[in-house]
């Protein structure tokens, strides 16, 4: 069977259209007017009777015949009235209705001060419409305000097309939790995508290896859809039956398209079901939903596909970009100076991921570089007022950088803090950095970067490191007691703050390491491991943040040096600098941070003069 491979954006979008415009309506069913809201009308509807079909009072007060009024002095007095409700029915006798706030009371009798104007606060029998007059045209969505008028014109029953039918095929590669379940998310989330007032939803149990059951569940839902979407398997491994399956029980259009994520897609049609085989990860399957299934559902259910709402905003990092496909690049959008800046995110690989993009743009094929400041059309996934929030920062993303976000996210209200790991950022127009400002052994300037002058700064919190030991007996108070004293020390991987901290004391004391024992050969993957390791004897000593050792009465802990985060912003916009200070200065943000962190100047300003 012929079929295309790994086509270009271009041609898919071109042979989606052409697919799109050769599908028929669907058919026409009837259903009560109480189970219409969300459909769409398949014929122009008329009205079956008069709106309102009988005379009602607008007003609580009496019902009148203005021509039974007679004078009494200075007053009219009613002499025929009926009490009525707003809403209550108006006899045909009566003319007029008048609000009971100016009906004179006097005795027994009831009287007016004015002459009241004919049909005064009476709603007419078929004033809004009369029977037979033209209602709604065809194609027309029916939401609550329409349904609402179709039960006041008393239409029961009213045809409109059916429901698009959706299969939902998950498939899995035996993916368990200690309880040995299965887990499958691809489909909630879609499923969560889905409006289903407009849509029937069939989503089958999760499939697993057997290929017999796969194929014998595919037709079944291709022969009962109008679309099929088959979560997973679509690659060209052992067990991706997929693309075999489609060729076996129908057509194929094509294998594969330039893109990323979502290279593995594969489209075909199975009896008269379009078949979407779609790659089972979350970013392909919420990516070619947006883009084509919802299309599909849309023209299905003849209403109009949500359009895409799109921005300019230039590039802040020069960004890789494939040779061969074009990448769908996840961005954070920044509102600065009346321009938008984007920050791509290199690592969207989740639904939770895909959550904290603003946007994301479509890289050009044969462009490996996408420059620093260029212009690109950004794709919106959020309202522009969430966008306007964000607040970006710089530098080396760690324990209270995360802290700090996750208030700014539980602050809705406020601003989002956007962290980046993105160095080259250091000229744009928000920066932070981590460096040292004390040191304990004689206030070492080894850590302390240097500062670049004329730029606001912003305090953050600060936490300790230094040297913990489970041995009572050992006195450690310098780097240089390391090499004097026979102690047996544990370490991090190379790169990790600690180990890298520890490695620059010991270079401005012109200690060798290699002099130190255990210091290359008892390395632990975390803190946590390495903590351990301490408690349990196999380690005299260690380097290492006093947040781990705080809650270990029996560990004695030196601190050494002092981590700050400081934040840096290189404009001089008041309204910027009084933004983000309001994050810092919120008095819950303390209790959020805990006692992790020495807080006691957080959020203080500071000015370095050029």
């Amino acid at each position: 069977m012929e079929y295309l491979k790994d086509i270009s954006f271009e041609q898919l979008n071109e042979l989606f259209d052409e697919l799109l415009n050769g599908m028929p309506c669907l058919e026409s069913e009837e259903v009560s007017v109480f189970d219409v809201k969300g459909r769409v009308l398949s014929e122009d509807l008329y009205i079956k009777e008069d709106v309102p079909s009988f005379n009602y009072a607008l007003k609580d007060g009496v019902s009148i015949n203005i021509k039974d009024l007679s004078k009494k002095g200075a007053l009219l007095k009613i002499d025929d009235y009926k009490k009525v409700n707003k809403g209550d029915r108006v006899e045909d006798k009566y003319n007029a209705v008048i609000d009971k706030k100016k009906v004179i009371h006097k005795e027994y009798s009831l009287y007016l001060n004015y002459y009241p104007s004919m049909f005064e606060n009476i709603k007419y029998k078929g004033e809004d419409t009369l029977k037979g007059s033209f209602l709604y045209h065809k194609d027309t969505l029916i939401n609550g305000e329409e349904a609402g008028v179709l039960i006041a014109s008393g239409i029961k029953k009213v045809k409109v097309y059916r429901k698009p039918r959706v299969s939902m095929i998950p498939t899995i590669d035996m993916v368990s939790d200690r309880r040995n379940k299965t887990s499958d998310n691809d489909s909630i989330i879609l499923k969560g995508k889905m409006n289903l007032e407009r849509v029937d939803l069939n989503i089958s149990d999760p499939l697993k290896e057997d290929k017999r059951d796969f194929e014998r569940v595919i037709k079944s839902a291709a022969m009962s859809s109008d679309a099929v979407l088959i979560l997973g398997k679509t690659g060209e491994g052992n067990n991706d039956y997929t693309f075999d399956t489609m060729s076996k029980l129908g057509r194929v259009y094509f294998r594969g398209v330039r893109i990323n994520p979502g290279s593995g897609f594969v489209l075909g049609k199975i009896e008269n079901a379009l078949v979407f085989g779609i790659p089972g990860d979350n970013i392909s399957a919420i990516m070619i939903y947006d883009r084509f299934v919802s299309r599909l559902i849309s023209k299905l259910s003849v209403t109009d596909t949500k359009k895409d709402k799109t921005l300019y905003a230039a590039l802040l990092s020069d960004t890789p970009s494939s040779p061969y496909c074009k990448d769908f690049v996840f961005v954070n959008l920044f509102l600065y100076n009346e321009n938008y800046y984007a920050l791509p995110i290199y690592e969207v690989n989740s639904a939770a991921d895909y959550l904290k993009a603003d946007g994301y743009f479509i890289s050009k094929e044969k462009q490996t570089l996408l420059n620093r400041g260029e212009s690109l059309e950004i794709h919106l996934l959020k309202d522009r007022k969430d966008i306007n929030k964000n607040i970006l920062f710089t530098g080396r993303k760690n324990h209270f950088n995360t802290s700090l976000s996750n208030f700014s996210e539980n602050k809705r209200s406020e601003i989002s803090l956007v962290l980046s790991q993105d160095k080259s950022l250091a000229e744009s127009y928000i920066e932070s950095r981590e460096y040292f400002l004390k040191d304990f052994e004689n206030k070492f300037d080894y850590f302390k970067e240097e500062l670049n002058k004329g730029k606001v700064i912003i305090e953050g919190a600060s936490e300790r490191y230094g040297f913990a030991t489970n041995k009572k007996y050992l006195e450690i108070v310098s780097v240089t007691d390391l090499v004097s004293k026979d102690v047996k020390i544990g370490n991090l991987p190379k790169n990790t703050f600690s180990r890298s901290s520890l490695e620059g004391l010991l270079k401005a004391k012109n200690i060798n390491h290699g002099d130190i024992k255990g210091f290359g050969e008892n390395v632990y993957k975390n803190e946590k491991v390495l903590l351990s390791a301490l408690l349990e004897d196999k380690i005299d000593i260690c380097f290492i943040s006093e947040r781990e050792v705080k809650n270990h009465k029996s560990i004695k802990f030196i601190p050494i040096i002092v981590k700050e985060n400081d934040f840096i912003i290189n404009c001089e916009d008041k309204a910027l600098i009084d933004m983000i200070q309001s994050i810092f200065t919120d008095e819950s943000l303390k209790g959020f941070l805990s006692e992790d962190y020495d807080t006691e100047n957080l959020g203080k300003i500071s000015r370095i003069e050029r």
